[in-house]
């Protein structure tokens, strides 16, 4: 499983248009705190692009199938990457990620066949363009 970055790292830097992509595919595992892999990287030492990708893929990761489990649901997710903040990803790019206006969510979980797993105070209420987070998730 942990080989999968150093692959992924080693097929893509061949390809002209996404060899710049090639680190950060090495570097999305890497963990804030230090425990990720391949180079158990911490905080800034990680890649800005890493650190943004490693939030979109834990989410896109709890919320579909996998060999070992069962698509969870959103809700699950969110208190997931919230709970995990400042240890394994950044708690900044984790509070923007939270920071998403709240119409974005239903076409990020439509994407994954997920519509009807939103919980409902995604799917209702709270102003235009903000995000009505529970009270332990981070505010912006």
């Amino acid at each position: 499983m942990h080989q999968h970055v150093q692959t992924g790292y080693d097929l893509v830097k061949q390809i002209l248009f996404l060899a710049d992509a090639a680190e950060l595919i090495r570097t999305h595992h890497e963990r804030y705190d230090g425990s990720g892999y391949l180079r158990a990287l911490k905080a800034e030492q990680i890649s800005i692009g890493a650190r943004v990708f490693a939030v979109a893929d834990s989410l896109d990761a709890i919320t579909s199938d996998r060999p070992y489990r069962c698509t969870l649901l959103f809700q699950d997710g969110f208190t997931v990457v919230n709970t995990e903040s400042g240890r394994l990803s950044d708690p900044q790019v984790t509070a923007a990620f939270f920071s998403l206006p709240k119409e974005t969510w239903p076409t990020i979980a439509r994407m994954q066949h997920q519509a009807a797993s939103l919980p409902s105070w995604l799917r209702s209420g709270g102003p235009a363009g903000t995000l009505d987070l529970p009270r332990s998730f981070p505010r912006t």
